[in-house]
Protein backbone atom coordinates (compact mmCIF):
# COMPACT_ATOMS: atom_id res chain seq x y z
CA UNK A 1 0.00 0.00 0.00
CA UNK A 2 1.37 3.34 -0.81
CA UNK A 3 1.21 6.93 0.88
CA UNK A 4 -1.57 7.91 -0.93
CA UNK A 5 -5.51 8.56 -0.14
CA UNK A 6 -8.38 6.70 -1.83
CA UNK A 7 -9.72 8.08 -5.13
CA UNK A 8 -11.94 10.98 -4.07
CA UNK A 9 -10.95 11.59 -0.24
CA UNK A 10 -8.18 14.01 -0.69
CA UNK A 11 -5.35 14.21 2.30
CA UNK A 12 -7.33 15.89 5.12
CA UNK A 13 -6.21 19.33 6.33
CA UNK A 14 -5.53 20.60 10.20
CA UNK A 15 -8.39 19.18 12.38
CA UNK A 16 -7.91 21.96 15.02
CA UNK A 17 -10.59 24.00 14.41
CA UNK A 18 -13.32 21.53 13.09
CA UNK A 19 -13.62 19.45 16.30
CA UNK A 20 -16.27 21.25 17.94
CA UNK A 21 -18.50 20.85 19.64
CA UNK A 22 -16.14 18.93 21.96
CA UNK A 23 -17.79 15.98 23.90
CA UNK A 24 -16.52 14.99 27.67
CA UNK A 25 -16.18 10.85 28.95
CA UNK A 26 -15.76 9.62 31.89
CA UNK A 27 -13.37 6.52 32.62
CA UNK A 28 -15.41 4.87 36.08
CA UNK A 29 -12.91 2.34 37.83
CA UNK A 30 -14.17 1.12 41.11
CA UNK A 31 -12.03 -0.05 44.15
CA UNK A 32 -11.47 -3.18 42.44
CA UNK A 33 -10.03 -1.83 39.04
CA UNK A 34 -12.90 -2.78 37.55
CA UNK A 35 -14.62 -0.49 34.59
CA UNK A 36 -17.58 0.39 34.63
CA UNK A 37 -19.62 1.11 31.41
CA UNK A 38 -22.84 2.09 29.70
CA UNK A 39 -23.99 -0.35 27.39
CA UNK A 40 -25.94 1.92 24.79
CA UNK A 41 -29.40 2.09 23.46
CA UNK A 42 -30.72 0.03 20.28
CA UNK A 43 -31.85 3.09 18.98
CA UNK A 44 -31.58 3.56 14.95
CA UNK A 45 -29.37 7.15 14.45
CA UNK A 46 -27.54 6.52 17.38
CA UNK A 47 -23.51 6.31 16.92
CA UNK A 48 -22.88 3.17 17.41
CA UNK A 49 -26.19 1.48 18.76
CA UNK A 50 -26.24 -1.50 21.42
CA UNK A 51 -22.35 -0.76 22.13
CA UNK A 52 -20.53 -0.29 25.31
CA UNK A 53 -19.18 3.27 25.82
CA UNK A 54 -17.66 5.43 28.23
CA UNK A 55 -20.28 7.68 30.14
CA UNK A 56 -20.20 11.45 28.88
CA UNK A 57 -21.32 13.78 26.37
CA UNK A 58 -20.84 16.79 24.32
CA UNK A 59 -20.35 20.10 25.82
CA UNK A 60 -22.72 22.50 26.03
CA UNK A 61 -21.71 26.62 24.60
CA UNK A 62 -19.88 28.29 27.23
CA UNK A 63 -19.38 25.12 29.49
CA UNK A 64 -15.98 24.33 30.75
CA UNK A 65 -15.30 20.51 30.27
CA UNK A 66 -15.36 19.59 34.09
CA UNK A 67 -19.06 21.26 34.53
CA UNK A 68 -19.79 19.22 31.22
CA UNK A 69 -18.84 15.77 33.01
CA UNK A 70 -20.45 16.54 36.17
CA UNK A 71 -23.21 17.55 34.26
CA UNK A 72 -23.48 14.69 32.29
CA UNK A 73 -22.93 12.08 34.84
CA UNK A 74 -25.53 13.69 37.01
CA UNK A 75 -28.19 13.13 34.23
CA UNK A 76 -26.75 9.67 32.76
CA UNK A 77 -26.26 8.26 36.29
CA UNK A 78 -27.49 10.55 39.44
CA UNK A 79 -23.83 10.92 40.43
CA UNK A 80 -21.93 13.35 41.28
CA UNK A 81 -18.23 12.05 41.68
CA UNK A 82 -16.36 12.90 45.10
CA UNK A 83 -12.90 12.13 43.15
CA UNK A 84 -12.29 12.82 39.30
CA UNK A 85 -8.91 14.20 37.52
CA UNK A 86 -7.98 15.14 33.65
CA UNK A 87 -6.74 12.04 32.17
CA UNK A 88 -5.75 13.11 28.60
CA UNK A 89 -7.78 14.05 25.38
CA UNK A 90 -8.19 12.48 21.85
CA UNK A 91 -9.67 13.51 18.45
CA UNK A 92 -10.69 11.22 16.10
CA UNK A 93 -11.08 12.52 12.29
CA UNK A 94 -14.04 10.49 11.07
CA UNK A 95 -14.81 13.01 7.66
CA UNK A 96 -14.09 9.80 5.80
CA UNK A 97 -17.65 8.76 6.93
CA UNK A 98 -19.27 12.82 7.00
CA UNK A 99 -19.22 12.57 10.86
CA UNK A 100 -16.55 15.47 10.96
CA UNK A 101 -14.12 15.65 14.09
CA UNK A 102 -14.72 14.73 17.16
CA UNK A 103 -12.58 15.81 20.50
CA UNK A 104 -13.38 14.04 23.93
CA UNK A 105 -11.81 15.15 26.96
CA UNK A 106 -10.99 11.97 29.13
CA UNK A 107 -11.36 11.99 33.12
CA UNK A 108 -10.80 9.47 35.45
CA UNK A 109 -13.31 9.09 37.86
CA UNK A 110 -13.31 6.58 41.05
CA UNK A 111 -16.36 5.27 42.50
CA UNK A 112 -16.64 3.69 45.69
CA UNK A 113 -18.77 0.74 46.48
CA UNK A 114 -21.44 2.54 48.34
CA UNK A 115 -21.44 5.48 45.25
CA UNK A 116 -21.88 2.34 42.68
CA UNK A 117 -24.73 1.13 44.43
CA UNK A 118 -26.28 4.92 44.32
CA UNK A 119 -26.33 5.29 40.88
CA UNK A 120 -29.57 5.12 38.88
CA UNK A 121 -29.26 4.64 35.15
CA UNK A 122 -31.03 7.52 33.03
CA UNK A 123 -29.70 6.48 29.64
CA UNK A 124 -29.00 3.21 28.32
CA UNK A 125 -29.67 -0.66 28.64
CA UNK A 126 -27.70 -1.14 32.03
CA UNK A 127 -24.22 -0.57 33.63
CA UNK A 128 -21.88 -2.77 33.05
CA UNK A 129 -18.76 -3.72 35.19
CA UNK A 130 -15.80 -4.91 33.53
CA UNK A 131 -12.61 -6.23 34.97
CA UNK A 132 -9.31 -5.01 33.59
CA UNK A 133 -8.34 -8.56 32.04
CA UNK A 134 -11.40 -8.92 29.80
CA UNK A 135 -12.81 -5.19 28.84
CA UNK A 136 -11.03 -4.77 25.93
CA UNK A 137 -12.39 -8.24 24.20
CA UNK A 138 -16.01 -7.26 25.54
CA UNK A 139 -18.76 -7.93 22.95
CA UNK A 140 -18.85 -4.45 21.15
CA UNK A 141 -16.78 -1.95 22.31
CA UNK A 142 -17.32 1.80 21.05
CA UNK A 143 -13.98 2.44 19.36
CA UNK A 144 -13.31 5.73 20.35
CA UNK A 145 -13.86 4.60 23.57
CA UNK A 146 -11.38 1.35 23.72
CA UNK A 147 -8.80 4.22 22.45
CA UNK A 148 -9.57 6.16 25.98
CA UNK A 149 -9.59 2.75 28.05
CA UNK A 150 -6.56 1.35 26.37
CA UNK A 151 -4.39 4.50 27.05
CA UNK A 152 -5.61 4.22 30.81
CA UNK A 153 -4.43 0.77 31.08
CA UNK A 154 -1.47 1.42 29.71
CA UNK A 155 -1.26 4.18 32.26
CA UNK A 156 -1.87 1.63 35.32
CA UNK A 157 0.20 -0.78 33.96
CA UNK A 158 3.34 1.76 34.11
CA UNK A 159 2.45 2.97 37.39
CA UNK A 160 2.88 -0.92 38.29
CA UNK A 161 5.96 -1.30 36.93
CA UNK A 162 9.12 -2.03 38.94
CA UNK A 163 11.32 1.20 38.88
CA UNK A 164 15.02 0.54 37.48
CA UNK A 165 17.39 2.06 40.30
Amino acid sequence: MTGTPPPGFPTPGPITEMAFPAAVAAVIVDEQGHYLLQRRDEKPGIWFPGYCSLFGGLIEDGEEPEEALLRELAEELDFRPRRFAYFTQVSFDLRRWERGVKLRYIYEVLGSAAEIAGMTLNEGQRIERHPPETVMGIDRLAPYDAVAIGLHMAQRALEQAPRLA
